[in-house]
């Protein structure tokens, strides 16, 4: 097996719907491929570097038109970057700043993005920070935020994923009790929508496990 240089930093790689992102090391070639069309979209590289990327539509026919939306921090600022593939060009959207994101964003946190990246559920980013939620709508590409599910504040790491039914969730590790909540973002009696909480996970020894994603309703899980 042939390491690679420390140096120099892997291929990153996308997926959404069946088609791949793939960004060359020197991040300056972008390619949309489609295994079930077989078909290779070469895409310009973005004006300014980015920290993350996502498919909105799978390029799965010849002429089918897809966008990739890029994520760019810069401190307490952050924008996106999207390509059309109907134009074939690049859009740089307005800064959005963490203080108009939420207003109450701590004034000694000079970063808007966590740094995990974030998480795509039913056409919306989520990054889970330690005392809010950011939200990226990526149909009018507008950032928001919204507040972690009741007793999270000051928990491990939260994850956030999708049910069965794709619904919004986020479960976090609570090593005390050896449970794991399950958050569901649903609406209530009154139609108003709120996290419920839907269950909670127990184990026999959650001090050597790590939350690692849940996808599809299953929770999973590493060994430490």
């Amino acid at each position: 097996m042939e390491a690679t240089p420390p140096c120099t930093p892997p291929p990153t790689t996308s997926t959404f719907g069946g088609g791949i992102t793939l960004v060359r090391r020197s991040g300056r070639l972008f390619a949309a491929y489609s295994p079930l069309a077989g078909v290779l979209h070469r895409i310009p590289a973005p004006p300014e570097a980015v920290r993350e990327l996502y498919i909105l539509s799978p390029p799965e026919e010849r002429h089918g038109s897809f966008h990739l939306v890029c994520v760019h921090e810069d401190g307490l600022q952050v924008r996106t970057v999207v390509f059309s593939s109907d134009t074939g060009e690049w859009q740089l959207l307005p800064w959005a700043e963490a203080a108009a994101i939420n207003k109450d964003h701590p004034q000694d946190d000079k970063h808007c993005l966590p740094p995990r990246t974030g998480k795509l559920v039913d056409g919306r980013v989520y990054w889970t920070r330690h005392d809010y939620v950011i939200v990226l709508d990526t149909a009018t590409l507008h950032f928001s935020s919204m507040d972690l599910p009741p007793y999270m504040y000051g928990q491990k790491p939260f994850v956030v994923g999708e049910t069965k039914d794709d619904k919004l969730c986020m479960v976090c590790a609570i090593d005390e009790e050896n449970t794991i909540p399950v958050w569901v973002w649903r609406a209530d009696a009154g139609r108003v929508y709120k996290w419920m909480l839907d269950k909670e996970i127990e184990l026999e020894d959650l001090s050597t496990l790590k939350l690692v994603a849940v996808k599809q309703g299953f929770v999973h899980l590493e060994q430490l």
